[in-house]
């Protein structure tokens, strides 16, 4: 299970990296193919991802990746799987509450 949290980690993190504002979406009808490195479903995901969360997106993908290696690195994951998910929920509830609290004050007029 580590390898495939960290596999879609990886693939959030590329799909994040060649977003194009252009590529077909949920909010974007689009007749060209997608400029996206994992196609229309990483468009999406990119689309998504970066349209609510913005630059905690990003934080999501990398703690995905992490929390993979860290349970394949594990010599035994079952010991210590429930400190590892209350850690996981909590890193994510937190970047939840980071990202809300940027989005908090008003844009600049200028």
């Amino acid at each position: 299970r580590g390898v495939l949290i960290a596999l879609f980690g990886l693939g959030l993190v590329a799909a994040f990296a060649t977003y194009h504002p252009t590529d077909p979406s949920w909010d974007a009808a689009s007749a060209a193919a997608p400029h996206n490195a994992m196609g229309g479903v990483g468009a999406i995901a990119a689309d998504l991802g970066l349209q609510t969360l913005g630059l905690g997106a990003w934080l999501i993908a990398a703690m995905m990746v992490v929390s993979g290696a860290v349970r394949l690195a594990q010599r035994n994951p079952a010991a210590t799987r429930w400190r590892v998910r209350l850690r996981v929920g909590l890193a994510f509830i937190g970047v939840l509450c980071v990202a809300a609290l940027l989005a908090w004050p008003p844009a600049p007029a200028i």
